[in-house]
């Protein structure tokens, strides 16, 4: 239990439901009003075969400014589903390059 200094004596603070596993469904960026001149995009994938496990990090970098414009990651993936990791990744690139290639949102 928490009390903060500028409650009155005996109010209490309401603790918050735990975090729950982020839903991969649905992502939130924001894009840049006039993007780089030049876009590097990383891939970086970790294997373990002995416990059969993977993970990516996708990064979008102005190599100009080293600034980390976007990125997306997933820290663990089944490597039998490695087709169906990497076809996700694809998408996710094609969305997040379409919103940096024309930031225009009202075409």
């Amino acid at each position: 239990m928490t009390i903060s200094s500028f409650w009155h004596q005996g109010e209490i603070q309401a603790g918050r439901p735990s975090a729950r596993r982020h839903d991969l469904g649905v992502d939130h960026h924001q894009t840049v009003l006039v993007p780089p001149e030049i876009m590097e995009v990383r891939l970086r994938l970790g294997f373990i075969p002995g416990d059969h496990h993977g993970r990516w990090q996708l990064e979008v970098i102005d190599p100009g400014s080293n600034e980390l414009l976007a990125m997306y990651s997933c820290p663990h993936f089944a490597l039998s589903t490695l087709d169906e990791t990497l076809s996700g990744v694809g998408n996710r690139l094609a969305v997040l390059l379409q919103d940096y290639l024309d930031p225009d949102p009202f075409p």
